[in-house]
């Protein structure tokens, strides 16, 4: 959308009034501080110089991830130093402002402000990743699908002064602040992976009896897994584990178990594993929920996003098989060995992608298979089955065959208890440290707001009053800056050098 000079006027611009203003500062706008270089150059006379797109620089961070280089793209672009001030001016609200630490070129979806003598470049920076401006700038966007605020909007931004020697100190606390919140933000982004890891040891642990060693050495007197099966479903698990007695594979090469544990194959404790057809019945607005991979959330199954399909359509595949509670569903297609157990006794049906494992009424057994099919012994199994294809995809016969390390009944009970408790802890963990994240993230931010007010250091008019000296009031800096200002700055450089000094300058700092 298009944005009238009445229309500036009206938005609620971004800072306080000039009255509110710390003593010696000066309430300027953006545009009466800096503008941005009009300096182009064509990426061919700087094939060795860095690029950066507007994907080198994250959004909310002012970090710059990556670059690439002149040689490999085309058209005109911005020339930046070492220093400058980058501002992604499309699509602003991703917030996307740097200052690198060295020369270059870069998209022209950047405005690029030169370092000014008269402005701390960093507290440029902060200023122009201000929620308030980042809003103000989004407000202020042309364009539908590649919104974009011109510098025209931006330039009218009330932008607050401080005393050139204020600046330093401004930015010099404000650094030693954020360094701190960055330091304390670094370690807890460290902290997922850490219960990541701390998971799948859990579920070594557990599957391998280490888990519960300590526990069998209590027992009074040691029970086989041999009693659980057969107690399990005499017949069918005695005739499956004849059927696949000379199939298995050799169980020693997994690891070793518990003499009392017993290496089974998930055919032989399970009533039926299966799918539904390939092809997915028509969809309609209003019917039974068709479960897919894309459904799997969290540790959980979400019922309210999946697609659906008529009663009929539902009545028909249930023939051949469908989930009820208790069961365990593993995806099989595409992203291979995801596995959620259902708890709900909801109506659903689930797409071909995902193998339907139909278990014994034991919700002990149920929840111990859905450990063990998260460990990594049973991920590297499936690993090992996947069929090469265009999309991995993970075979019904190789499922069946996937050997579990079974302890007994008991036992299986004890190892789910202690796992859901560690598993819980882990989680009350996870749920803080995002809480601390956001406490970070705000943090930046006050820190910043401060800072905009100048209540983080002394003012500099304070501080002439008590050493009894004079001082250089923002307003005499905003003077000195006008002053110094000379209309067209590098671009008129660029064109009476022929992009010869522009080529020395960008290239450099390699």
């Amino acid at each position: 959308m298009s944005v009238s000079p009445a229309e500036l006027e009206e938005h609620h611009q971004p800072e306080p009034a000039e009255d509110s203003l710390p003593d010696g500062w000066a309430l300027s706008h953006l545009g009466e501080v800096t503008t941005p270089s009009k300096e182009k150059v064509e990426p061919h006379v700087l094939p060795d110089a860095r690029y950066l797109s507007l994907g080198h620089v994250e959004s909310n961070t002012n970090r710059i991830v990556g670059n690439g280089h002149a040689r490999d793209v085309k058209s005109t672009k911005s020339v930046f130093r070492k220093g400058d001030v980058i501002y992604g001016k499309l699509r602003p609200y991703l917030n996307k402002v740097a200052m690198p630490g060295f020369d270059g070129i870069c998209s022209t979806d950047f405005l690029v402000f030169p370092k000014k003598s008269g402005l701390e470049s960093q507290l440029l920076l902060w200023f122009l990743t201000l929620p308030k401006v980042v809003e103000y700038a989004n407000h202020h966007s042309s364009g539908i699908e590649l919104p974009r605020v011109k510098f025209d909007a931006l330039a009218q931004l009330d932008f607050p002064l401080p005393p050139l020697a204020e600046q330093k100190r401004f930015v010099a606390k404000v650094e030693e602040l954020l360094a701190r919140v960055n330091a304390a933000r670094e370690h807890l982004a460290k902290v997922p992976q850490i219960l990541k890891t701390l998971r799948q040891s859990v579920l070594a642990a557990a599957c391998s009896g280490r888990l519960t060693e300590d526990w069998r050495e209590e027992q009074l007197e040691a029970v086989s897994t041999d009693v659980f099966l057969e107690e399990l479903d005499r017949k069918v698990v005695a005739q499956r584990r004849r059927e696949e007695s000379e199939t298995l594979a050799d169980p020693l090469e997994l690891g070793e178990i518990p003499s009392t544990w017993r290496w089974v194959s998930l055919k032989s404790v399970t009533k039926r594993i299966g799918d539904v057809d390939h092809k997915m019945p028509k969809q309609v607005e209003n019917g039974l929920p068709y479960v897919s991979t894309k459904d799997f959330v969290d540790n959980g199954i979400d019922l309210k996003g999946a697609k659906r399909i008529s009663e009929e359509s539902y009545e028909a595949l249930s023939k051949k098989i469908r989930p009820v509670c208790g069961d365990l569903l593993l995806s099989r297609y595409g992203t291979v060995g995801e596995v959620r157990l259902v708890e709900h006794k909801g109506v659903f049906q689930a797409s071909y992608s995902i193998a339907i494992i139909k278990t014994f009424n034991s919700p002990d057994l149920s929840k111990y298979l859905l450990l063990a099919l998260r460990s990594q012994v049973l991920q590297r199994q499936m690993d090992a089955a996947i069929r090469a294809s265009s999309q991995p995809d993970l075979g019904l016969r190789h499922i069946r065959g996937l050997l579990i390390p079974l302890p007994p009944a008991q036992e299986q009970h004890e190892i789910v208890r202690r796992v859901e408790a560690l598993f819980q802890l882990a989680d009350t963990i996870e749920k803080r440290v995002a809480a601390a994240t956001k406490r970070a993230d705000k943090l930046t931010q006050s820190i910043l707001a401060k800072a905009f007010r100048g209540e983080l250091v002394p003012t500099e008019a304070e501080l002439a009053r008590r050493a009894g000296r004079p001082y250089e009031p923002a307003s005499a800096l905003l003077q000195r800056i006008q002053a110094e200002r000379k209309p067209q700055g590098r671009a008129s450089r660029s064109k009476r050098s022929g992009g010869t000094r522009t080529a020395n300058r960008a290239s450099g700092n390699q």
